[in-house]
């Protein structure tokens, strides 16, 4: 079974596509505001952002597996959780911390956090609902 027919897998990708929706309206709702994007050395378009949150999805997706399947941790959507707020947190250092108009880094850390709640959303609860179905297989 490949990695996206998994239910993880579709979890991790609807998760993704949804938070590159909504990312790319407000880059778009930023624009049409005339937000000036440059931020110190990056000027981000609408394919950086989808890209941006595509990594986003693929780390946190592989991570999700990687608790569930191989480390067989007790309980994998609270570690999944933590680590994913962590490395959302952690995200923000650079959208915060960049020389930019105070707009342009809000707007952009805005989107690091509509893919963290997205993504970890959609993993954290195909990772519950995996978790429960192995515990009654179990049984």
């Amino acid at each position: 079974m490949g990695i996206l027919w998994s239910p993880l897998g579709r979890a991790g990708a609807i998760g993704t596509i949804v938070a590159i929706i909504v990312n790319l309206l407000i880059y778009g709702i930023g624009s049409a505001a005339d937000i000036d994007w440059e931020a110190g050395e990056t000027d981000p378009n609408a394919i950086a952002v989808a890209l941006n949150t595509v990594l986003a999805g693929v780390f946190a997706t592989i991570l999700a597996m990687v608790l569930l399947r191989y480390l067989k941790v007790k309980r994998p959507v609270v570690i999944f959780l933590a680590i994913g707020i962590v490395f959302t947190l952690l995200s923000l250092a650079v959208p915060l911390g960049a020389d930019a108009d105070t707009s342009t880094r809000w707007l952009l850390a805005t989107m690091q956090i509509v893919a963290g709640v997205l993504i970890l959303g959609a993993l954290g609860y195909e990772l519950n609902v995996g978790r429960k179905v192995d515990a009654a297989a179990s049984d």
